[in-house]
């Protein structure tokens, strides 16, 4: 939950960048972390949590269960214990 309050030490804000190549001719492509986070704040999160899983056939299971949200409105309202209701509201 809430994803997008994701901070950063030092200068990984600028400094951070993610790195993908299309598959085409010349296709590398980068972004910044600071971008990243404007955009799609929970891919953030879940580049962190797959980059430190194993790199095996569970890692591609557990990847398919985790769930992350960008703000404090998610889907699982019921699914969280009685005392932390009051806390994300």
């Amino acid at each position: 939950m809430n994803a997008q309050n994701v901070k950063f030490t030092g200068a990984k804000n600028d400094d951070k960048k993610y790195t993908w190549h299309t598959g085409w001719v010349g296709g590398l492509k980068q972004i910044a972390v600071k971008d990243q986070l404007e955009k799609k704040p929970e891919e953030v999160l879940r580049k962190a949590v797959l980059g430190m899983m194993a790199k095996n056939k569970l890692r591609r299971y557990y990847a398919r269960k985790l769930r992350i949200f960008p703000g404090e409105n998610h889907l699982h309202t019921d699914m969280l214990p009685e005392g932390t209701e009051a806390i994300n509201k």
